[in-house]
């Protein structure tokens, strides 16, 4: 593992105000009211110091590390851009995005990890971030692991907001397919958005009528975002149980084009049933996604039932148990906040450190 030199200034966050969490381990984890899952950094706390090393001039780091994510804050955009200056050819700037957006961050030399953008529109410089909650089976099921046996029929998972053709919003299904079909994402965003809530919504209807598989699923009509904090715990509490009494875990964008769901079925070691729309997941320069993944293209949504039955059938018993425990293997390694910092330094290549 190669440790990072990184620099970075508290000067330039805005007041109340998050820090990146890749700074955790030299700054503290942020406080509840900045920070929605706190929780979920403190193993990448205990050996952050083991991964970077934070040095005090700019001359000895390797990159500088942009202090707050770009995000909406206009503010910390602006002082982030004036942090950016002190960068140059030979010191690229780190910027974090968590949004929905897949607008463009104007910063030059800058290496930017996000989580909601397009891969026939990745530059260079983009990286796949990943979303990070706490633990689910720390949470919910004393840190372990919950295997199942192989079933003659594949029991696929969903518990999760869609929005159903027949809340009259039938319209934004015919979208989809021009979204897909044209690989340019440029029509109102705001439609865009709800017609991938109707997207998915047509392939829950679609499984649920299926005679090869059996379904699991627990449909949402309310955003988890406006829920109570009394329904946010209950929601969470159904999420991990509807995850882990299933073989596979339907996996379809929302709002912005990643899944949160990814993140977490793998954390729970159960199988992805991944429609890719046009995404950019992390380390795929590295990692073969397919070898964990029911892999549906955007464009295959017919063909779902049936690839997820070959898939499960052709898996042995004893191969179906050794992929739940890779999946989990994989968030660990890779996409946990400690496995991913971890790797973080595969996205420079030597010369430019």
């Amino acid at each position: 593992m190669m440790i990072l030199r990184i620099y970075s200034d508290k000067s330039y966050i805005p007041p109340q105000t998050a820090h990146v969490n890749m700074l955790c381990p030299f700054w503290g984890i942020n406080p509840e009211a900045l920070e929605p899952y706190p929780n979920a950094y403190s193993n990448y706390v205990s050996e952050g110091e083991k991964i970077f090393e934070l040095v005090n001039n700019i001359e000895e780091a390797d990159c500088i590390i942009a202090p707050v994510a770009w995000e909406k804050n206009i503010q910390g955009q602006l002082l982030t851009s004036q942090f950016a200056e002190l960068a140059s050819p030979n010191k690229p700037i780190v910027i974090f995005f968590h949004h929905d957006s897949d607008e463009p961050i104007p910063v030059p030399n800058s290496v930017i990890f996000r989580t909601s953008f397009y891969k026939s529109q990745q530059k260079p410089t983009e990286y796949a971030l990943p979303t990070w909650n706490e633990d689910p089976l720390k949470v919910h099921n004393q840190d372990q692991l919950v295997i199942r046996e192989k079933q003659s029929t594949p029991v696929l998972g969903f518990c999760g907001y869609v929005i159903t053709p027949n809340m009259n919003i039938i319209q934004y299904v015919k979208d989809i397919g021009r979204y897909i079909k044209d690989g340019i994402h440029k029509t109102n965003a705001k439609r865009q958005k709800r017609a991938y809530h109707v997207f998915r919504g047509k392939i829950v209807q679609r499984l649920k009528k299926s005679k090869r598989i059996q379904t699991n699923f627990i449909i949402r009509h309310q955003f988890y975002g406006v829920v109570t904090t009394l329904q946010r715990h209950q929601y969470n509490q159904e999420f991990f149980q509807n995850t882990i009494d299933s073989d596979y875990i339907l996996c379809v964008r929302g709002a912005g084009n990643f899944s949160y769901r990814l993140y977490e079925t793998l954390a729970c070691g159960r199988i992805p049933v991944f429609v890719n729309t046009d995404c950019v997941l992390p380390y795929d320069f590295e990692i073969d996604w397919k070898q964990y993944c029911v892999w549906i293209e955007a464009n295959e949504i017919d063909l779902i039932e049936q690839k997820v039955r070959d898939f499960h059938d052709k898996l042995s018993p004893e191969a179906f148990i050794a992929l739940q425990k890779n999946c989990r293997k994989l968030w660990e390694d890779y996409l946990s906040p400690e496995g991913f910092f971890r790797n973080f330094y595969r996205h420079f290549k030597k010369e430019t450190i």
